[in-house]
């Protein structure tokens, strides 16, 4: 669910309340302070869509790693940081092997941002998973997994990166 494609979010689609109060001057600079576990709770619930590893052990995770010195910090420097999008050219003199992974209820990074870059890259393979949102690593464990797996095996093991080196 990576962001850098020219593509915007639908207009009421929500997104994120932690990362709009870690863009808004001065306001921001209390939560480098303060960052309530409710702020967290709420940002991470806004970010999936399957509510069921919205857990109190996964809420107490995301708010400790917030508040790990300098991460606070290093997150209102982010979202203070001109956006800059990719273009085609960029993205496509990447060479490279790549899984582009999307959740189609992503509400802060859009599915259209993911078949961009699918389209885009020369040799990417996309995987969409259904009803889920920002964070299918999570939200889709099991399923997630196999299919970086199965993708490496068929990439790495099995695909180009295996092959022997032709003599010139």
């Amino acid at each position: 669910d990576a962001s850098g494609a020219p593509v915007k979010r639908p207009e009421g689609s929500g997104g994120n309340i932690g990362f709009k109060i870690a863009a808004m001057p001065g306001v921001n600079r209390i939560m480098e302070h303060i960052t309530p576990r409710s702020l967290v709770e709420q940002s991470f619930r806004q970010s999936v869509s399957n509510e069921e590893i919205a857990t109190p052990e996964a809420i107490d995770r995301y708010w400790e790693l917030l508040r790990y010195p300098g991460n606070r910090r290093a997150t209102i420097a982010r979202f203070n940081t001109p956006r800059v999008t990719y273009d085609a050219a960029q993205i496509s003199s990447l060479p490279m092997p790549t899984l582009v992974m999307w959740g189609d209820e992503d509400a802060l990074v859009p599915l259209a941002a993911g078949k961009w870059y699918d389209q885009k890259l020369p040799n990417s393979r996309l995987v969409v998973y259904k009803g889920i949102g920002h964070l299918p690593m999570e939200e889709t464990a099991e399923s997630s997994a196999r299919d970086v797996g199965n993708w490496m095996e068929d990439t790495v093991l099995n695909g180009p990166l295996n092959s022997e080196p032709t003599a010139n």
